[in-house]
């Protein structure tokens, strides 16, 4: 079974504001509905807060994604294996000064050393582990989903309708935060609905 895979760490959460023009796409999108902003400053703040978070997830993935995990592994554990064969040929003298300086001297070394090699060693296995090919992508997925509850702010029900509000709205704000055209948005749309847990 493959070892669960999301993306984590600590990035930097940084503040991003939605245009004019992204704010006058999103008016004709509800004008189009027949449909108006209730609170438009909570609208767009929640919109802008799926922006950020977008922005951090997407970071995250990129340093944390398995193939680099693999990567930091095999860098330590080869890291460590260097300083194993570097302490195998130190030379007497060198050996007598580190018995002074640390109980159990060279001895003490190898025995931390082999737990650490032991340690790497085990999580590159276990980083071999993880699912390889396509990820799923939590930052798209948490954006929509903030999008869905900067819609339920303001009283509106999102469905999956094709070309719906959701769909439209979410479509516009994704646009925003990769800066490319968004043409298929109904399986995010759908996914974030499914999993979508209110605060």
């Amino acid at each position: 079974m493959p070892t669960p895979w999301f993306p984590t760490g600590v990035t930097d959460y940084e503040a991003v504001k939605l245009s004019s023009e992204d704010k006058e796409r999103l008016n004709l999108e509800f004008s189009a509905k027949g449909l108006e902003l209730k609170d438009a400053d909570e609208f767009h703040s929640l919109l802008e807060h799926a922006l950020m978070s977008y922005k951090a997830m997407s970071s995250l993935r990129d340093e944390s994604k398995p193939s680099e995990v693999r990567k930091n592994f095999k860098k330590s554990l080869d890291a460590a294996l260097i300083l194993n064969d570097r302490l195998n040929e130190m030379d007497a003298n060198s050996r007598l000064i580190l018995d002074r300086n640390m109980a159990g001297g060279i001895t003490t070394l190898h025995e931390y050393l082999n737990r650490i090699i032991s340690a790497l060693s085990e999580g590159g296995h276990a980083a071999n582990e993880y699912p390889k090919g396509r990820l799923t992508d939590y930052a798209r997925l948490e954006l929509a989903r903030i999008v869905i509850k900067a819609l339920k702010s303001q009283g509106i029900e999102p469905t999956t309708t094709k070309e719906g509000l959701f769909s439209n709205v979410l479509a516009i704000v994704l646009e925003t935060a990769t800066g490319k055209p968004v043409n298929a948005v109904h399986a995010l749309a759908a996914e974030a609905i499914r999993t979508y847990h209110s605060d």
